[in-house]
């Protein structure tokens, strides 16, 4: 069965490779355009600027008081001042525990217990920069456990599918993970080996490219340990043996034109199931191929057959040979 698809347009022109390919204007040799720019002038202002002598910068933390303590997920409010220096000011926040904030008054609140190191950077219009530190301790608001070791070690795992399970192309595929140990919640992110991702304890997808797909998982815990596992799956096509040997019937989808040069481009599309890859080509349009015949249906020039011993529903094939500055017409085939 042999599936062609509706006439596209490849356009090489020469514009656009002098913007893509700036390097490839002395092979062209030719460029349609040349703007010149004049030299530069120097100008001296009339007007003397006067600079008016300025008291130094100085930054403080006025709210919390240093040494102050808070609990978890207690809501504490910053506050800043900036005197001397050139107004208007700028405020940034370092709270110790890997995130910042901006203002002069910030609101925040801390996830997990310990002495942090609050930093006040403020920054004038002269973009002259003074600091301010204060130390807080934030508490833990549960009884502390005075077991070394509360926690045993995160353990993560892939529930559904087992490993080394065989699907088809465009079949869905539930994904479970689980784990233990460690500090909840949990975060679980998912690499499905072919350059996807999701995120859940559960997920659910379909492949639509054949072949072999590691599956990763990675969970992270309240304590940002971290725990990966991996599975390896086998995506078959949609009649488990890269044959044709089904009712379906096959058809052609998402035709484009990718990198081109100006001598060649690849034309990729998709099919529904496993199939070869062609395509045929011409400077003139061809609007019909009634009453034409196989391979060519019309078109004096073609590309070699590839994904004969392997065939895939994502084709790619590059059209090499190009000449530059010239409309292409083209059609696909798929068997």
């Amino acid at each position: 069965m042999v599936a062609v698809m509706i006439m596209k347009k490849i356009v090489l022109a020469i514009v656009l490779t002098l913007i893509l390919s700036p390097f490839l204007v002395s092979a062209v040799g030719e460029i349609d355009s040349v703007t010149t720019v004049d030299q530069a002038q120097t100008a001296v202002e009339p007007t003397e600027t006067t600079v008016a002598s300025v008291d130094l910068l100085e930054a403080s933390i006025n709210d919390p008081a240093s040494q102050t303590a808070f609990n978890v997920n207690e809501e504490i409010t910053f506050r800043a001042a900036a005197t001397g220096g050139r107004a208007p000011y700028a405020y940034v926040w370092n709270f110790g525990d890997g995130s910042e904030g901006a203002g002069q008054i910030f609101r925040k609140t801390y996830i997990e217990a310990g002495a942090r190191t609050v930093t006040l950077t403020v920054t004038d219009f002269s973009q002259v920069t003074d600091t301010a530190s204060i130390q807080i301790m934030i508490n833990s608001t549960t009884t502390p456990n005075l077991d070394p070791d509360p926690t045993s070690a995160l353990s993560a795992s892939i529930v559904e599918p087992s490993a080394d399970s065989v699907f088809k192309v465009n079949q869905n595929i539930t994904f479970r993970a689980a784990a233990t140990g460690g500090r909840a919640p949990y975060a679980y992110v998912w690499n499905f080996g072919d350059g996807s991702e999701g995120a859940g304890e559960n997920f659910s997808r379909a492949y639509s490219s054949i072949g072999s797909k590691t599956v990763t998982l990675t969970v992270t815990d309240f304590s940002h340990a971290a725990k990966t596992v991996s599975i390896n799956l086998t995506i078959n096509p949609v009649d488990d043996g890269g044959g044709n040997n089904h009712n379906e019937t096959l058809t052609i989808s998402g035709i484009r034109v990718t990198d081109v040069t100006p001598n060649s481009a690849i034309v990729r599309w998709a099919t529904n199931h496993a199939a070869s890859s062609r395509v045929i080509y011409d400077t003139v349009s061809h609007p019909s191929i009634t009453g034409q015949s196989a391979p060519n249906f019309g078109y004096p020039s073609s590309t070699g057959t590839i994904d004969v011993d392997t065939k895939v529903i994502e084709h790619a094939v590059t059209v090499s040979g190009l000449v530059p500055s010239t409309t292409y017409y083209f059609r696909v085939l798929s068997q």
